[in-house]
């Protein structure tokens, strides 16, 4: 039986399964040995399938809704929940929300995920819950497949529960069959550490055509930009990096007319980077407010952030994007909050059981959105 067929008859049945049989029929799936025909095969039929359902997604009462308002908390309960529609996901009617952060090709820190959040069981149960990763899917760490290939699994077994929003590494392109990566290259490393650069070579080296790395391009493509979260009193936003770069007066976002504008890729800022692109690439910083420097990465003071939170109805943000040696830090009183899942992970006699992360010295963390109240959780 091939693998395609195998994570056919498992979506069929996914919720009639008992949990131990369910989890045991996927991770033997997941660990079982692969050939690179087989992880085509199987890579290519999830993305497009992953593709379609994130078509499925888009909802056309959403999209209006998001045109016409310009504060989310007025509005969010309208939404028709767990759809999306501009690169937005809005998820308004979900109990339990969990936000991930960067993951970085460290499949190990997936699996911990899925243990720590009672994953399966929570599946047996139908329980309402979300897991809601903010991007940053590949890159530096050490297991690109198996990482993507649990990730596109998961999307096409639990669609309802499964939330991917883009990093600003996952992507790239190809000119004139050349890969062109969205990221630069940092000192020290090598093609080996790019996704992009990894799976073109593989390709190459094996004398096959470039479809499987199209693939995954279209499938980075396809994901959403950011999501907003509702628990019982409020608000959330969850994005990979932050805001949009601010106008240089009062307001700050006085350009931005309406919700649907904070994906809209026609806005572009003094050095023609897309909105969509500041929202992949800025960072917050504490102080006074610096001239911000002209560069695609770029930060956002305490000024901007409350002016943002106050214009579209936000009452705190999540995001990723920055590795802090906790794994997660708390930034303008408390109101945004940066995670990162990827790191040092030990098992019950304190052994470092992650070869994969290339964030040895980070304890990770994911948070959890319940009844209005954030839980930090350690992996």
């Amino acid at each position: 039986m091939s693998f395609i067929e195998r994570v056919k008859i498992i979506k069929k049945e996914v919720y009639k399964f008992k949990k131990e049989y369910l989890k045991n029929s996927i991770l033997e799936l997941l660990e079982e040995d692969k050939t690179l025909e087989d992880i085509i095969k199987l890579h290519s039929f999830l993305i497009e399938n992953i593709i379609e359902i994130h078509n499925e997604e888009e909802d056309f009462h959403n999209r209006r809704i998001l045109e016409e308002n310009i504060n989310i908390s007025n509005c969010i309960h309208d939404f028709n929940n767990c759809r999306r529609a501009y690169n937005t996901y809005i998820l308004n009617k979900v109990k339990e929300v969990y936000f991930i952060g960067d993951i970085h090709s460290d499949s190990i820190s997936i699996k911990r995920i899925l243990s720590k959040v009672n994953f399966f069981n929570k599946i047996e149960k139908k329980e309402d819950f979300a897991l809601l990763f903010l991007g940053d899917y590949v890159d530096r760490g050490e297991n690109h497949l198996k990482t993507i290939e649990i990730l596109l699994i998961l999307k096409y077994l639990f669609p309802e529960n499964i939330f991917l929003l883009r990093g600003n590494h996952d992507g790239g392109y190809l000119e004139e069959e050349i890969y062109k990566l969205i990221v630069g290259r940092n000192s020290n490393t090598t093609d080996r550490d790019y996704f992009i650069s990894y799976i073109y070579n593989l390709l190459k080296e094996n004398s096959l055509e470039l479809d499987l790395l199209k693939c995954y391009i279209d499938f980075f493509h396809s994901l959403s930009i950011n999501a907003f979260v509702k628990s019982e009193k409020h608000v959330y936003m969850g994005v990979h990096g932050g805001l949009p770069r601010p106008l240089d007066n009062e307001t700050f976002y006085s350009h931005i007319k309406s919700l649907r504008d904070l994906t809209n890729e026609n806005i572009v800022d003094l050095i023609n980077r897309t909105i969509v692109q500041n929202l992949l690439w800025s960072d917050p910083k504490e102080g006074d407010i610096e001239e911000t420097k002209n560069k695609g990465r770029f930060y956002f003071y305490k000024e901007h952030f409350n002016s943002f939170r106050k214009r579209f109805g936000i009452y705190k943000v999540i995001r990723g994007h920055e590795a802090y040696e906790e794994g997660y830090k708390e930034f303008f009183e408390g109101k945004l909050l940066c995670i990162f899942s990827s790191g040092r992970l030990t098992d019950a006699m304190g052994n470092q059981v992650n070869h994969e992360t290339n964030y040895r010295n980070i304890s990770p963390k994911i948070i959890r959105l319940y009844k209005d109240k954030e839980e930090i959780i350690a992996l």
